[in-house]
């Protein structure tokens, strides 16, 4: 059995797509300067792919590391993200990271992988949890709570270039959290259920949400500005995304949410957890590359 480690370019990336999330295929498919590639042949065939984000402060986000069944527990899945890190120290980057999802039949493989190769400890970053709208639909916010006097939900496909602009500039001199800036990701969102919320002209919140799967989506990242955290306006903005979901044939979805932010995990227990399926977590882990940057 012959195997290889190689660079995947755009030509070859179509053939490793079902070897990685739907989240990341466009990704995979992404301009050279956005990503890091790197499949696994065997005999000839596409057997497994590491694939990581270039994103803004030269880091290089580890997206997903997938090795085909038969072939695990080899050593294959450390060969791709040593290759990875190969790649980001040529291309002068400084930092690696990597966010999974704990309680999965290859977390722990992928966590002690990590660790041998010089990885800072895990840590928790996000509380996870699902539920599909048969369920969430027996809660009395969904229908009940709605935007105050004075304030706007729209969908985020509208959001004007002088707003994007308007939102860079804030986030230049105030900068938020990273998990929940809506520009976070250079994945597609999903347009029907992403919304915003204006007050007299400006955006003052969002929910930015991405496409799981065919029947699932991801609540990315939400957020509302200064004093209107804490108010009634992000349920609003919740319930009218899931409202949207229905149109799009969607039925489940998946929230993460940031354990930095104890006012969202508050408005997840009382809101959300009540009508999940499922309840987990996210570990994340970073590598500092010395020498570099």
């Amino acid at each position: 059995m012959t195997t290889s480690i190689v660079p995947v370019d755009l030509f070859r990336a179509r053939y490793y797509e079902l070897l990685t999330f739907p989240a990341y295929r466009p990704l995979l498919r992404g301009a050279p300067s956005t990503r890091i590639a790197i499949g696994l042949m065997e005999e000839g065939k596409p057997a497994g792919l590491g694939l990581a984000e270039i994103i803004d402060g030269g880091e290089v986000a580890v997206r997903s590391i997938y090795v085909a069944a038969p072939l695990r527990r080899r050593g294959h899945g450390a060969a791709l993200l040593a290759a990875v890190e190969r790649c980001a120290r040529e291309a002068g980057l400084a930092k690696l990271s990597a966010v999974w999802m704990s309680g999965l039949e290859t977390s722990d493989a992928f966590e002690h992988m990590l660790d041998r190769q010089g990885w800072e400890p895990s840590h928790l970053r996000m509380h996870v949890l699902t539920s599909d709208l048969e369920s969430i639909d027996k809660s009395r916010w969904l229908s009940r709570v709605k935007p105050e006097p004075g304030f706007e939900i729209f969908s985020w496909t509208e959001l004007t270039a002088a707003e994007r602009e308007a939102l860079f500039e804030r986030q230049a001199r105030d900068p938020i959290a990273h998990d929940v800036w809506p520009f976070s990701s250079s994945a597609p969102i999903e347009p029907h259920s992403s919304v915003g919320v204006r007050r007299g002209g400006e955006v003052v919140g969002w929910v930015v949400n991405h496409p799981y799967d065919a029947d699932t989506v991801r609540f990315t990242c939400s957020y509302m500005y200064g004093e209107l955290q804490g108010r009634a306006l992000l349920v609003a903005a919740y319930a009218e995304s899931i409202n949207r979901c229905r149109a799009a044939g969607i039925t489940k979805a998946i929230w993460a949410i940031p354990v930095q932010f104890p006012r969202m995990i508050a408005f997840s227990r009382r809101h959300l957890v009540p009508y999940a399926t499922s309840l987990t977590e996210t570990r994340g882990s970073a590598k500092r590359l010395d020498g570099v940057g």
